[in-house]
């Protein structure tokens, strides 16, 4: 395989740089060096000089200070960079010596493959900043024409120079040198800020190799195809593969961390005196939206160090993804629920296990089941007890699936945890990015309705003021007077501490059931990824085995979850028939607007997501195995 040149993604800054005099391909002095000079003393020096030389005559005007403070110190701050830039030559020359380095070259197409998109992602920040910066500067540079105000001699810039400027010729040729100035200034920033984000990337480019090289070995390992001497010469190559990642990153950091530091101090500074010039002018004048685009520009900057170091940090940290992450706020309100037990033995979480599932749940339960016999020739009463004991119920018989099925449980997140399960690579965590954060959303959705109806519920008593009357949320049946103090608040909180426990392990059991179907789902997504990115060559059949054995597993991870939660599903759809019904029905015996129509009708609608969770996510997972 033809070597892979990675100074080809940073060609451009290289040829723009090479043009401004900062890229000096020879370790002498020559012409070069001249031109060097010339470039950042003369040129880029020189405007800024004159310009901040411009501040002590214009400290005492608070508008013409901000004007010219604003690009003034943007500019220094760009001829800072280029001290540093020209400071660190050295290790500027190593670090494009290291992107040669052996160790650093792809090993086949894959990997190629994997690099591509987070270099394309490169070019297109490379190509906005550019635009959004050049635009700036090119409204700056022809102000004067735009508003007219070159008849009266007016410069794009606000300096001072030791002669009269408004005068011709000298203000044709200080009109050319501030352009000049000006744009080889925006050029030292585009490609310097763009030269230090495409490190990172390439940094973050050399992670990805080496987890795939890691992952490659790991699996060949596995399935037999490697020595116990390769196995271990082929360790020692990623462990330097590794060193010299450290080593390149390291090197990058000192190449570029005085220049990060300026931009992020300056930067702050900067956008705050813009902000403040955009109120000094018009809203809609020119003046406004190069402002506006100044901002966006700076913005810009620093989203790029922003965006690419997070990307950097993300790729170093990633060893091991955890699944389990999506559904850790299932699992943490589970287990406050008594539903998430880690121990295979019996120990005081059992205790608390079987007082909120018999005691709190259960027992809220029985009492409100019991009422049904006190009310069955009343058919307000009846219905009104039926539609949300029903519910109830249901949730106890989840609970008991729930707690039955708990090895089974323990065995699917112990699946999600398997190598074979693992993405590849960063752009397969990305492409299951948007059905997890779906997920989420739908979580987050779920949860709002479903607390909506619960609080008002619970508080429906003190809102109508029928507590007055002894009137608790929940219609039930107990063996003592409930409307007597102290009876009536120790069964009131009862009831509401039971109702939510209800909801919380409804709420969080509905929603893993989802997110199982998600990470179902998911694994498809990565195996088409799989095998669409297969290449042929020496390891094709070694790689198709894995992929064969993903799928097995794939298969036996639904086939778990289908036993998992198969009664659970069967019981909500055949309760939640009969539920919407009565709920229906108690909405035709209720004022149109009441706080209890409002109630039963977030219920219905909390009942109507239920079921669309299970439609949705099951229907997603249907056409993922279909497109296989």
């Amino acid at each position: 395989m033809a070597t892979f040149v990675w100074t080809s993604t940073i060609k451009i800054n290289i040829v723009m740089l090479y043009l401004i005099g900062l890229w000096s391909k020879s370790d002498k002095y020559g012409l070069y060096t001249l031109y060097t000079v010339f470039t950042t003393i003369v040129v880029m020096g020189g405007h800024n000089f004159f310009q901040a030389m411009n501040i002590f005559f214009v400290y005492d005007n608070l508008e013409a200070l901000t004007e010219s403070i604003f690009i003034t110190v943007t500019d220094i701050l760009a001829w800072i960079k280029v001290y540093f830039f020209i400071r660190n030559v050295e290790l500027r020359k190593k670090l494009i010596r290291t992107l040669t380095n052996a160790t650093f070259q792809p090993k086949n197409l894959k990997q190629i493959h994997i690099v591509q998109p987070a270099l394309k992602t490169w070019k297109r920040m490379y190509i906005t900043f550019s635009v959004m910066t050049s635009y700036t500067v090119l409204i700056w540079t022809t102000f004067p024409f735009l508003d007219k105000s070159f008849k009266e001699r007016n410069l794009p810039f606000a300096a001072w120079y030791p002669y009269d400027s408004k005068k011709s010729p000298f203000y044709e040729l200080t009109y050319v040198y501030q352009v000049l100035g000006m744009w080889y200034l925006t050029l030292v920033t585009i490609n310097m800020d763009t030269l230090m984000a495409a490190l990172m990337v390439l940094i973050g480019a050399q992670c990805d190799i080496l987890c795939n090289n890691l992952q490659t070995v790991n699996i060949s390992r596995r399935s037999g195809f490697l020595s116990e001497t390769s196995f271990n010469e082929n360790l020692i190559k990623c462990i330097k593969h590794h060193r010299e990642i450290v080593r390149f990153a390291v090197d990058c950091n000192k190449f570029f961390s005085m220049i990060v530091l300026g931009q992020f101090f300056t930067s702050t500074v900067v956008l705050a005196v813009t902000m403040f010039q955009m109120t000094l002018v018009d809203p809609v004048s020119t003046e406004s939206f190069t402002h506006l685009s100044y901002v966006n520009a700076l913005t810009a900057q620093l989203f790029m160090y922003c965006w690419f170091g997070n990307e950097v940090e993300v790729k170093t940290r990633m060893t091991i993804f955890d699944w389990t992450s999506t559904i850790k706020i299932n699992i943490v309100m589970l287990y406050l629920v008594g539903l998430w037990s880690e121990s295979d033995k019996y120990d005081l979480y059992t205790l608390h296990t079987f007082f909120t599932t018999i005691i709190v749940m259960g027992g809220h339960n029985f009492f409100q089941a019991m009422n049904i016999f006190f009310v069955y020739n009343n058919l307000e009463a009846l219905t009104e007890t039926i539609f949300v004991v029903v519910t109830d119920v249901l949730a106890s018989m989840k609970m008991y699936f729930f707690i039955r099925n708990v090895k089974l449980r323990k065995k699917l997140m112990r699946n999600l945890t398997n190598v074979t399960f693992q993405p590849r690579n960063s752009t397969q965590i990305q492409m299951v990015q948007p059905a997890l954060k779906s997920w989420k959303v739908i979580y987050i959705t779920f949860s709002i309705m479903a607390s909506y109806t619960m609080v008002i519920w619970t508080v429906l008593p003190l809102l109508n003021d029928s507590f007055k009357e002894g009137r608790l949320p929940f219609a039930a049946w107990y063996p003592y007077d409930s409307r007597k103090s102290p009876f009536y608040e120790l069964t009131y909180v009862y009831q509401v501490l039971g109702i939510w426990c209800l909801t919380v392990a409804n709420l969080n059991m509905e929603t893993m059931i989802a997110a199982l179907m998600v990470l179902t789902g998911a694994q498809c997504d990565i195996l088409c990824n799989n095998l669409h990115t297969l290449q042929s060559g020496s390891d094709f059949n070694e790689n198709m085995i894995q992929y064969v054995k993903h799928h097995r597993d794939i298969v036996r991870f639904a086939a778990n979850c289908n036993n998992f939660f198969s009664m659970i599903v069967l019981c909500q759809f055949f309760t939640s028939t009969a539920v919407l019904a009565f709920a229906m029905f108690q909405m035709t015996l209720l004022d149109a607007v009441s706080p209890e129509s409002f109630t039963n009708l977030s219920y219905m609608n909390a009942l109507t997501a239920q079921l669309f969770m299970y439609c949705w996510f099951g229907n997603e997972i249907e056409t993922k195995v279909r497109l296989l």
